[in-house]
């Protein structure tokens, strides 16, 4: 452990290369109040805020709003009178040209339709808006936002009845549109969408858990109004299931798309698939760094620009190994390293994560096992 001065003088305990147990920034919510989480930054005000499901109070949509060093927590109520079961699967983004934190959620209050939980980022004044554009139950499943600055726009891919969808609003949840994603693909194509936008060329990218396609993992690249999409099978001969729970980021340093997975195909890995950015020329590298097996269940990734590193999150369940590993990769997926970021062995699950430019750190929050299910938080020294 050692400890981190950010510029703005906040003192931040990290963990580095020994172990170190999650910090509870439940705020005083009870079991369950992480069930699900997902985490941002407000880098105007260095502050964290986490979006869970928040099985304390009927799965509504729950912030959590902290220091960097996961201290001085605030929790909010940010349902906005909507029902029970409104908060599952959240995905957080800040709107930082309108000081507004945005969470998207599958509302299964409303039919499993996306949902938008807008709010101050201090948690007041929350608005909700039903995202769905006229389109029916279960549309929204599983989303996963983005903004497009350049267009002003919300952006939330979806797992709509197992296709991938695209809901395209303006920020403030207002005028919505659907488009079909799923350019040609049938049956269960859409499975846990995870979206990132390439910037270079203007283009969306979605990558899906396709069980169409034996569970491997696709990219969906589409026009930023979701229009002209193309599909890619990015699987690089990984056989079936090795698709599971995808998370994106683009490398626009060296022009690439990497999807990292859990690989059900290898024993449950972490997994590695790199590709042009228009899906083609994809390769396949195992960065489990020789942890073992089910090492790699529900990863999270994120990329280090200045260092040219990926980071990864993913929660490991063997038995009497249950405890969260953070991996730390060149963008290629060579020289692998790994470190378990907590002691428990009670287990933990559905980590995210969000990097820290300014800090140089990697903030992850994840549902506690050791801890009643609440959520809980680590600041990783990542260099």
């Amino acid at each position: 452990m050692r400890v981190a001065r950010w510029p703005t003088g906040v003192s931040v305990a990290v963990s580095e290369s020994g172990q170190t147990v999650s910090q509870d920034v439940s705020a005083g919510q009870g079991a369950n109040s992480g069930s699900i989480t997902a985490i941002a930054i407000d880098v105007a005000n260095a502050k964290v805020l986490i979006a869970s499901t928040n099985g304390a109070n009927a799965a509504k949509p729950a912030l959590f709003r902290c220091n960097l060093d996961g201290s001085s927590c605030v929790y909010s109520d940010i349902s906005v009178g909507q029902g029970a079961n409104s908060g599952y699967s959240p995905s957080i983004v800040v709107d930082a040209v309108n000081s507004k934190v945005l969470v998207v959620t599958e509302n299964r209050a409303n039919g499993s339709r996306a949902a938008l939980f807008r709010c101050n980022l201090d948690g007041t004044g929350c608005t909700y808006k039903d995202l769905s554009a006229g389109q029916g139950a279960n549309s929204g499943i599983t989303p996963s936002a983005v903004i497009d600055t350049v267009n002003n726009k919300l952006l939330v891919a979806t797992a709509f009845i197992n296709q991938p969808a695209l809901f395209r609003c303006d920020l403030d949840g207002t005028n919505c549109t659907y488009a079909d994603i799923s350019a040609g693909q049938t049956g269960t194509a859409g499975i846990a969408p995870s979206l990132a936008l390439d910037t270079t060329n203007a283009k969306l990218l979605v990558a899906t858990n396709n069980g169409s396609n034996n569970y491997k993992p696709a990219l969906f690249r589409c026009n930023l109004d979701g229009t002209g999409c193309a599909y890619s099978d990015i699987s690089a001969l990984q056989g079936a299931n090795s698709g599971t729970s995808p998370s994106i980021v683009v490398d626009a340093l060296n022009k690439k798309v990497l999807v990292v997975t859990q690989n059900d195909a290898n024993a449950t890995k972490p997994a590695l698939f790199r590709c042009d950015l228009d899906g083609t020329n994809c390769g396949y590298v195992d960065i489990s760094a020789n942890r073992g097996n089910i090492s790699g269940n529900t990863p999270s990734a994120a990329i280090d620009a200045v260092n040219k590193k990926l980071l990864v999150v993913t929660s490991v369940q063997n038995a009497g190994d249950q405890a969260p590993t953070f991996y730390r990769c060149n963008l290629d997926g060579t020289g692998c390293t790994f470190t378990n970021i907590s002691s428990s062995n009670a287990g933990s699950f559905y980590p995210k994560v969000a990097w820290s430019a300014a800090t140089q750190t990697l903030l992850a929050v994840l549902d506690d096992g050791a801890n009643q299910m609440k959520p809980g938080f680590f600041a990783i020294c990542a260099h």
